[in-house]
């Protein structure tokens, strides 16, 4: 992370951030940085364990290891940190759909939720994946995300939902 801190405007990375004594990635930031860790943990899932720091003036992002999770932290908090710092706008992809069935989530945590897009009669349906930040293949079955806020707790099928498409994805 030395080399990395050194040679490069941010640095991103995955693994080493969880919770515990595996839980690495702080102690790690904290003995190379200044002023180091700023946030560790956020009130999202998935995305629990993310980090982050600062060396100076740039940034250090640590995703969570689980894929799932990984991927969330990357789209909704990691792209808007380098889009800020390249100074590129990132701008996602959004559509409007109706809930193919009820989400969930927790009051008091901001929950994104990965959704598969389908087309019924030519409308998009957004059907919603079951949050498991260990599952890859879920996760490839997912074309986006829906967030639910801290004060939601259910929305029931048939709903109007913002869908954020993956970056790079269509």
């Amino acid at each position: 992370m030395n080399r990395a801190i050194a040679e490069c405007d941010a640095v991103v990375v995955t693994g080493g951030s969880s919770v515990g004594e595996r839980d690495r990635l702080p102690r790690a930031v904290e003995a190379i940085a200044q002023p180091g860790v700023v946030v560790h943990g956020l009130r999202l899932k998935p995305g629990k364990p993310t980090l982050l720091g600062a060396h100076g003036a740039k940034p250090i992002v640590g995703l969570p290891g689980n894929p799932t999770s990984a991927l969330m932290v990357l789209e909704a908090v990691a792209a808007p940190v380098i889009a800020a710092l390249t100074g590129a706008p990132i701008t996602a992809a959004t559509v409007i759909a109706r809930l193919a069935q009820p989400a969930h989530s927790r009051i008091g945590w901001t929950w994104y939720i990965p959704v598969a897009v389908l087309e019924d009669s030519g409308r998009p349906l957004a059907q919603p994946l079951p949050v498991r930040s260990f599952s890859v293949s879920l996760t490839a079955r997912a074309n986006g995300y829906i967030v639910m806020g801290e004060a939601e707790e259910e929305w029931p099928a048939a709903t109007l939902v913002t869908v954020h498409r993956f970056l790079g994805g269509s």
